[in-house]
């Protein structure tokens, strides 16, 4: 994970007016591809429930290597400071994070129906710790309310291609912006015209400079890892795993004791885990006979979790410190600590499991 913190309030500007300048031109790509496909463009309203059809859409393009995406546009996407540490080995993994710069733009778009001006943003975020992620991030401000970052969408796509059990839902996006939004369910909007279909027998006009290479070409070698002017931020606490059953039979998922998923999902949200309506649910997991890890990201990004599933149940957590303040971590060892107790299951740094 990036430490947006690190760097220089104008590197940060930058960033943003690069995300603000390229927005009409990908919102032009992303309408082309979905009309070169016949994908559902006329339900594009920006509403919430369009975002259902959207993303039903994407699987589907994406699990057919996102056609018309080139591989020279991937250069200029891997200088995208929220993206470029993700581990994609496929040349279809990397169309689909390219084409999925359109669905981060669509749901800004989706964000100014609800609330609007919905505006591209820096992230403001210090305590009395500090900065926190996703300072100096680039997210969506709506109204005069907070800010909501929307990289989520990248993990999302690298995981359709990736085959995790979760994302390939058609309400995985809805879910997920809901979740981020820390809403509920999807407000009630009622139908109105396209948004993307107009923008296809048009051209996105003049594309300034800016919007075509990331200003991240610029900035000094190992600033993502604690910035140009900062040493990189130690993590939080220690990795840690809860598990139930002997400690060698980590290595054999299948062996370990069933967890109940229903309290390991109330667990992990009660944590701060961004956990999907349905993910863990036993339907989805019983359909699962190889090992499976579903990876959480946290709402204040402290931690990443992955869930092990083998052979149609919950095995294990295994819980990665990231950069954030130390009582939110606190708080969440607290709250998977209470867990294994309940469940009599081990919950172990992993440097004391040697």
């Amino acid at each position: 994970m990036y430490w947006f913190a690190g760097i220089s309030p104008e590197q940060a500007v930058a960033y943003r007016d690069h995300v603000r300048a390229r927005e009409e031109l990908e919102l032009h790509k992303l309408a082309r591809r979905m009309r070169e496909t016949d994908g559902p463009i006329d339900a594009m309203d920006a509403s919430f429930d369009s975002l259902v059809p959207l993303w039903k859409w994407f699987v589907d393009y994406a699990l057919a290597g996102s056609p018309g995406v080139g591989e020279a546009e991937w250069m200029p996407f891997v200088a995208r400071a929220d993206t470029v540490d993700l581990p994609v080995q496929s040349s279809g993994g990397r169309r689909a994070l390219v084409a999925a710069i359109g669905l981060e733009h669509y749901a800004r778009l989706v964000l100014d129906r609800h609330d609007p001006p919905a505006t591209w943003e820096v992230v403001s975020s210090v305590s009395r710790h500090g900065p926190e992620e996703p300072h100096q991030s680039t997210g969506v401000r709506c109204g005069a309310g907070p800010i909501t970052v929307l990289t989520f969408v990248y993990p999302l796509a690298r995981a359709v291609v990736h085959d995790r059990l979760h994302a390939r839902r058609p309400d995985a996006l809805l879910d997920r912006l809901l979740a981020q939004m820390s809403l509920p369910k999807a407000p009630r909007q009622r139908r109105e015209a396209s948004v993307l279909a107009p923008l296809v027998d048009t051209s996105p006009g003049v594309v300034p400079p800016q919007a075509l290479v990331s200003p991240v070409w610029g900035w000094p070698a190992g600033w993502a890892y604690g910035g140009s002017s900062r040493p990189a931020a130690p993590p939080v606490g220690e990795a840690m795993t809860l598990w139930r059953g002997a400690p060698e039979h980590l290595e054999e998922p299948a062996k370990l004791s069933a967890l109940p998923a229903d309290e390991i999902a109330a667990a992990l949200d009660r944590a701060g885990f961004l956990v999907q309506a349905g993910e863990l649910d036993g339907a989805p997991l019983a359909g699962v006979s190889e090992e499976e890890v579903i990876e959480l990201g946290h709402r204040h990004e402290v931690a990443q979790a992955g869930v092990l599933v083998a052979d149609g149940a919950v095995r294990a957590i295994h819980v990665e410190p990231l950069q954030g303040p130390k009582d939110e971590w606190a708080a969440l060892t607290r709250e998977l600590g209470e867990l294994a107790r309940r469940l009599d299951a081990r919950w172990l740094a992993d440097a004391d499991m040697d």
